[in-house]
C-alpha cells in the first residue's frame, strides 16, 4: 500500500479508509482497490447529515467540500451521495480500558545484540507466525504482568498513537536503510513522534488494545513499505 500511495500521491491512511483494509491486510495480484482523488476520504452521506456536520467530523473547511464536490446548494445533502472530503482527519476511535491491567516497572535499557534488530520485548511466546496472510509475528505474555517493549533497533519514531484498524496504540520507526518496524496492541506508549530511540530503548509497555484477544505484541518488519519475516532479522 506505501507503493500504491507514493505513486498517486495519496496518504497511506486515506488508500486504507475507503477501502476498508487494515495494517493487517495483504494485498493480492488482481485485487482491485479504490484511490481517492485526493488525500482524504469519501464520505456516504447519511439521514440528518449536513454540510457543517461533516466538516466538523472531518475536521476541514465545509467550503472546501462544496468546492471538491461542486455542490452549490449547501442546504441539502441528498442520502446515499458521495462525497470527497479533501484533507480529511480520519475519525480516531475513543478507547475505553476495559481493565486495568497489573504493570512492572520495566528497565530504561537491555542488553542489546550484534544485529539491527533486537528481539522487541521480555515475552518470548510466539502464538503466530509471518506468513502471506500474517504480515509480522505475534509475541505473548504468560500472566498479567504486562512486559516492556523496547526499540528493536535505533531510529526515529515517526507514529506513536491510536490505530484505527486494529493495532489500537501502537509505535512506528523508522530505521537506516529503508527498514521500519511496527509494535502494536500495546497498553502503553513512553515515545512521541520526532524521538530519536537507541537500540534497546523502553517505548512502552505490551498490551491488548485494539483487535486483539490478549495481551501480546504484533510485531512487524517493514522494508520500502513492504512486510517481511521479523525472524529473519533479529540477532
Amino acid at each position: 500500500m506505501y507503493g500504491i500511495g507514493e505513486k498517486f500521491k495519496i496518504s497511506v491512511d486515506a488508500i486504507k479508509y475507503v477501502n476498508n483494509l487494515t495494517d493487517y491486510s495483504v494485498l493480492k495480484p488482481g485485487q482491485k482497490i479504490t484511490i481517492p482523488p485526493v488525500s482524504g476520504l469519501i464520505h456516504k452521506v447519511q439521514d440528518g447529515d449536513t454540510l457543517q456536520s461533516i466538516a466538523v467530523k472531518y475536521d476541514v473547511p465545509s467550503q472546501a467540500i462544496a468546492d471538491f464536490n461542486y455542490i452549490l446548494d449547501v442546504s441539502t445533502l441528498a442520502v446515499g451521495t458521495e462525497l470527497v472530503v479533501p484533507g480529511a482527519k480520519i475519525p480516531q476511535p475513543v478507547y475505553i480500558p476495559t481493565a486495568v491491567p497489573s504493570i512492572i516497572t520495566p528497565p530504561a535499557y537491555v542488553d542489546v545484540g550484534d544485529g539491527w534488530c533486537m528481539w522487541p520485548t521480555t515475552a518470548r511466546i510466539i502464538t503466530q507466525y509471518f506468513s502471506w496472510y500474517h504480515n509480522g509475528i505475534d509475541i505473548a505474555v504468560a500472566g498479567s504482568n504486562m512486559p516492556p517493549m523496547y526499540a528493536c533497533g535505533g531510529g526515529v519514531v515517526v507514529r506513536a498513537g491510536w490505530d484505527p484498524w486494529g493495532l489500537g496504540l501502537h509505535v512506528r520507526i523508522s530505521h537506516a536503510g529503508g527498514y521500519e518496524t511496527v509494535y502494536g496492541h500495546m497498553s502503553k506508549i513512553y515515545v512521541s513522534y520526532g524521538d530519536e530511540v537507541e537500540q534497546g530503548e523502553t517505548i512502552g509497555l505490551m498490551g491488548s488494545t485494539g483487535n486483539s484477544t490478549g495481551p501480546h505484541v504484533h510485531f512487524m518488519v517493514q522494508y520500502s513499505g513492504v512486510a517481511q519475516n521479523p525472524l529473519n532479522y533479529i540477532q
